[in-house]
């Protein structure tokens, strides 16, 4: 497409990238699909299960004549376990385990990430300032050209001068292309790197 300067905002566009970014999406699907696995192996844990006897005794029966003590004696018996296998337990932990490492990944990305733009929205700052100095040399040099064209004409000026000026002008407009390449490289890269493809934060300014 046509070049153009542009004005990105690294500090809101990191923003469009959570939201648009394949590699923030797809850590939000995997993050979903953990949730949901979650819930499953929650429901596949069965609570605990108590049980508990108790016996009065008394002194009037002849039944409790090894067992003699106050009225009212309680002997009673407590039992409990846990209804469930251990591998379904394990599996419940990895899940819990693989949240928390979902969103440990997720910070890592948006700072990685966030790094990169700043890094890229630099680089086209500086490939911007330097395209605008090289079309004011490109300005010059045609002014120059023009200048020495005429002293060569009227026998003021050797043919290598003039020659010299036209060689320094088609110089000066190669390197701006190839400053022009470079910083269309590096916005292309923004772009994948937010996951823009018309972005909302870049103004364009041919």
């Amino acid at each position: 497409f046509e070049f153009a300067l542009s004005q990105p905002d690294s500090s809101n566009d990191i923003k469009y990238a959570q939201e648009n970014s394949e590699d923030f999406l797809n850590l939000a699907l995997t993050k979903i699909k953990i949730i949901r696995e979650l819930e499953l192996r929650k429901e596949q844990i069965l609570p605990s299960v108590s049980l508990s006897a108790s016996h009065f005794l008394t002194d009037e029966t002849d039944q409790n004549v090894n067992l003699r003590g106050d009225e009212e004696t309680v002997v009673g018996v407590d039992l409990t376990w846990t209804i469930g296998n251990r591998r379904e337990k394990a599996q419940l932990a990895i899940a819990q385990n693989e949240i928390r490492q979902n969103d440990i990944d997720q910070r890592i990305l948006y700072n990685d990430k966030f790094r990169s733009l700043r890094l890229l929205e630099r680089a086209m700052l500086e490939r911007s300032i330097s395209i605008k100095t090289k079309e004011s040399e490109i300005e010059l040099n045609i002014l120059r050209v023009a200048l020495f064209k005429d002293r060569w004409e009227s026998g003021k000026m050797g043919i290598l001068e003039y020659l010299r000026s036209q060689n320094d002008l088609e110089n000066s407009r190669i390197e701006l292309n190839n400053l022009k390449t470079s910083y269309m490289s590096n916005l292309q890269a923004y772009l994948f790197e937010t996951g823009m493809e018309t972005p909302p934060s870049l103004t364009l300014q041919k």
